[in-house]
């Protein structure tokens, strides 16, 4: 039981007069424990992109990463700090180190092209392959829509190394989702 499952359970039991019974109280701890995992995540990369004077970054790659993984489903991590670690990595250690990184235009259309035959096969997950619901074709087709208007606006803003963020963002999206 980790830190922020005690601190968590600890702010629920302010509510237990509230709750009607022990599964509802789980609830709101649960979710109060989503609440500050988030929390602690964006803080941390703010923090680091504050100092680093790269908010801008930090703010467009949490917002793709957010958006991405939304419509991607996918596998989450057991515990929150593996959580952690790897969002502060891929939302912003991942497309600052690779903002400066000189990458063909061949090497960033070949990936790109990688990425979007993935998305088509691996997105949205499912845990059992099967039939294709409705959904899953408009998670699918968002996800297509988010990885392009990604691309397109990282060029806008910040050129090339913007790019290869988006694609290493992405990559790591389509890691989890298997």
């Amino acid at each position: 039981m980790g830190l922020l499952h005690k601190l968590s359970k600890r702010i629920a039991g302010y509510f237990e007069d509230e709750a009607e019974n022990y599964i509802e109280n789980s609830l709101v701890a649960y979710g109060i424990e989503l609440i500050l995992n988030e929390t602690i995540k964006i803080l941390m990369i703010m923090v680091v992109a504050f100092l680093l004077n790269k908010v801008v970054i930090a703010i467009y790659f949490i917002i793709y990463l957010y958006l991405s993984r939304k419509f991607a489903d996918g596998k989450h991590f057991e515990g929150q700090w593996s959580c952690i670690i790897v969002s502060v990595a891929t939302c912003f250690l991942g497309p600052v180190l690779l903002e400066k990184l000189a990458v063909q235009n061949e090497v960033i259309i070949l990936v790109t092209i990688i990425e979007i035959i993935l998305i088509f096969r691996w997105i949205p997950y499912k845990k059992e392959p099967g039939h294709i619901s409705e959904s899953d074709v408009r998670n699918k087709m968002i996800s297509l829509l988010i990885f392009a208007l990604g691309i397109i606006i990282a060029w806008l803003i910040g050129g090339k190394g913007f790019v290869n963020g988006v694609l290493f963002c992405e990559a790591v999206v389509l890691a989890f989702t298997r």
